[in-house]
């Protein structure tokens, strides 16, 4: 059984469930990207794929916030590491 987050998974149970640093399809990473106009990847969310042993060669953040906290809106951040899918978790621009 594999760990990466792919469609079928998604489709299961109806929501977004990847945990931060879990390996996503490319097909799940290309939608996240076409789906609105991407904002670029925030040092925060470089820093937090650094944190859990992902170097990012590419990634964005969605154009859309997904939430807010008490320093601001957080958006979901999606990085590519060694030709990977990762969603990265959420992150301030």
């Amino acid at each position: 059984m594999t760990n990466i987050y792919d469609k079928e998974k998604w489709e299961k149970d109806r929501t977004f469930s990847a945990k931060p640093g879990q390996q996503i399809s490319e097909d799940i990473y290309n939608e996240m990207f076409n789906c609105m106009p991407p904002k670029h990847l925030s040092a925060e969310a470089e820093e937090k794929a650094d944190s859990i042993g992902l170097y990012v060669s590419a990634g964005f953040m969605m154009g859309e916030p997904h939430s807010s906290d008490n320093h601001g809106s957080l958006f979901m951040a999606f990085g590519k590491s060694g030709g990977n899918y990762h969603y990265l978790g959420l992150a301030h621009k």
